[in-house]
């Protein structure tokens, strides 16, 4: 009698202790679970993406492509750096590029290094691995910009191409160069931003020193639903070198 009390007592006690393990075990794994939900949100939360969908796709007052364009970018952002891929596609293939680029910023200042990948819409196969002979279709360029104050919002560009496409006649590297300011103003739906960019040489710009990019964009915000809104934008710009003006609508959904 004494030993079925013992073996009923001593199961009892093991009973017990395995569901507090068992209790214990599952507490811990579902805290290393929320561990790592909490983690991969804060990675995932590190991205940001968008889609632009414009009529006409002009950079620094050149056109390019002859139809309205697609424009999707991914970006992920850790502290200061950014790592980030931009592409833009016309819808009648008479344009296609697609860029990736890093950047870091300090309070005022952002320090990035881009690839311009730009296919040539004549052939029919181009070569995305040809980084650098004569046909490469990559071009490279460091940014040093100034990004402004919350209170002053003037923003400078500098840019220089270092490599790629960027040639001339002789097959001789131009080293492109490209400055620009541009000042925003911001109201609770609205901003203007105004743009002068110039070329100190004879470059892709121009062949000469020369002032010749004017822009002027109003961005507006377009309130769709209650918790949803596109990011509109109007600009005009105009190319002195070719005499040519250019009026850009753009929406960006994010």
């Amino acid at each position: 009698m004494m030993f079925r009390i013992k073996f009923i007592v001593l199961a009892l006690s093991l009973l017990i202790s395995s569901s507090i393990f068992a209790d214990e075990g599952k507490k811990s794994n579902s805290e290393d679970s929320n561990a790592q939900a909490t983690s991969t949100e804060k990675f995932l939360d590190k991205f940001s993406a968008s889609t632009k969908i414009t009529n006409n796709h002009v950079w620094r007052a050149i056109s390019s492509g002859s139809a309205p364009c697609i424009e999707p970018y991914v970006s992920y952002r850790l502290n200061g750096l950014s790592v980030s891929a931009w592409s833009s596609y016309a819808i009648d293939y008479s344009y296609k590029e697609f860029d990736i680029f890093v950047k870091y910023d300090w309070e005022f200042l952002q320090v990035g290094l881009f690839d311009y990948y730009c296919p040539n819409p004549q052939v029919l196969t181009n070569d995305f691995t040809d980084f650098s002979s004569l046909n490469t279709r990559h071009l490279y360029e460091v940014q040093l910009n100034y990004t402004g104050h919350e209170n002053f919002p003037l923003n400078i560009i500098t840019g220089c191409f270092i490599g790629g496409f960027d040639k001339d006649e002789n097959g001789s590297q131009l080293y492109s160069t490209y400055f620009e300011m541009n000042y925003t103003m911001k109201a609770k739906k609205n901003q203007l931003k105004a743009e002068v960019g110039m070329t100190p040489f004879k470059g892709m710009y121009a062949d000469h020193f020369s002032v010749f990019n004017y822009g002027l964009t109003l961005m507006r915000e377009i309130q769709i639903t209650e918790k949803w809104s596109i990011l509109s934008s109007y600009k005009l710009i105009y190319n002195k070198e070719i005499n040519d003006l250019y009026f850009s609508v753009g929406f960006v959904l994010s």
